[in-house]
């Protein structure tokens, strides 16, 4: 299970960049998946080999206040299950204009119930990325596979760049063809950040 959960990791650290930088609900929902089956088959692997892992106090401690914020976020976009008192002041002039309302705290519930599970992919990505990185051949390997993903998309961004090409040539719906060094992604700003990050990750 443990190697199964590496390269499904992996896969999801290669690809999601691809389909604009998973900025569409399809992409960010099969990341979502993908991360949270890795973490499931790792977290198996774990207790089966009878040594679930013990990080730092202060790893342990950042990742519960995470989950404690995602629980959070998840509550406000349940109806019903906070006091109506709490529920977004818009929800009661919705309901004076004579329109029909569940109240939330949440003014959009779907959206952010979306947004929790995105949350909880990059949760899941980063306690992935500690278990892996816990020896310094698995992070040394982690970090070269990494440096090569974001060398790719910086030559595909060049690529992309010089020859007009749309963002993914031939898939319909997608933005088209830029001035600016955006690779795969959507934005050119959220290009930056992740090549950004290739950058500092090279200096380590």
């Amino acid at each position: 299970m443990a190697t199964a959960s590496r390269w499904l990791f992996v896969a999801v650290l290669t690809l999601a960049p691809l389909p604009y930088g998973a900025n569409r609900p399809l992409p960010w929902s099969l990341l979502a998946l993908a991360l949270g089956a890795a973490a499931l088959l790792r977290a198996g692997a774990e207790v089966s080999n009878g040594h679930p892992p013990r990080p730092p106090m202060v790893v342990g401690l950042a990742f519960a206040c995470l989950a404690a914020v995602a629980g959070w976020a998840a509550l406000q976009g349940m109806r019903e299950l906070l006091p109506a008192g709490w529920a977004h002041p818009l929800w009661s002039e919705a309901e004076a204009a004579g329109l029909p309302v569940q109240r939330a705290v949440a003014l959009s519930p779907e959206r952010t119930l979306d947004n929790v599970m995105r949350f909880l992919a990059y949760l899941a990505s980063g306690w992935l990325a500690f278990l892996f990185a816990r020896e310094e051949r698995g992070a040394r390997w982690l970090l070269h596979l990494l440096l090569l993903v974001f060398a790719l998309q910086a030559a595909y961004g060049l690529v992309r760049l010089f020859a007009g090409l749309e963002v993914l040539p031939g898939v319909p719906g997608g933005p088209g063809a830029s001035d600016n060094l955006s690779g795969s992604f959507v934005n050119r700003n959220h290009a930056a950040t992740f090549l950004g990050l290739g950058f500092l990750a090279a200096l380590a």
